[in-house]
């Protein structure tokens, strides 16, 4: 069956490599991960069932069966839908999983946090960004201020000629006033 032009343009869309965005080409790559990171814990953080999972296994180790039925008392939910809420949570490294026997024990992973924690801070200290720039910016500080000591000792040295005007520009003064006053000549005039 032939397709119409809209469905064959959105199939060609579909089938274009996405580029980078410029935010993501010009960072460091660590920093890039970092914020992948953070990004990955804030979106499983964005589902409150998971959340409440993360409240239950920060009280300690559980396999599924409890936290399925910790669950249900707050919300109709399934087994399999909790896996799959598990299964979001260790990917974003939120959760670590062990074996223990035939049961599979889930605990809260703190290292998962440290990315979004680490996020947070930069956004609660603008000054942080500006780090490398403290040691220069400081140096630059004390050249200013040497600079303003010895403009001080200068001036202090030499006698205070800002008290006496120049004669010079007196007169300059006065030539512009007497200009003023003068009528325009007569080439300067229109005519009426």
């Amino acid at each position: 069956m032939p397709r119409s032009g809209t469905a064959k343009r959105r199939l060609r869309r579909a089938r274009r490599p996405t580029a980078p965005s410029r935010s993501t080409r010009r960072r460091p790559p660590a920093e890039v991960a970092q914020q992948a990171k953070a990004v990955g814990v804030f979106e499983a953080l964005g589902e409150p069932v998971r959340r409440r999972i993360l409240e239950l296994l920060a009280g300690g180790e559980r396999p599924v069966g409890p936290l399925v039925v910790a669950l249900r008392s707050l919300t109709p939910i399934s087994q399999p839908a909790v896996s799959q809420h598990l299964k979001v949570l260790l990917d974003a490294g939120l959760v670590t999983v062990r074996a223990s026997g035939t049961r599979r024990l889930y605990a809260l992973d703190t290292a998962g946090l440290d990315a979004a924690r680490a996020w947070l801070d930069r956004l609660a200290d603008p000054l942080a960004q500006l780090a490398p720039f403290a040691q220069p910016l400081d140096a630059l500080a004390t050249e200013v201020a040497r600079g303003r000591r010895a403009n001080k000792a200068a001036t202090a040295s030499t006698p205070n000629t800002a008290s006496t005007p120049n004669t010079a520009s007196r007169a300059n003064t006065a030539s512009r006033s007497d200009r003023a006053a003068e009528p325009p000549d007569a080439h300067d005039r229109r005519p009426a």
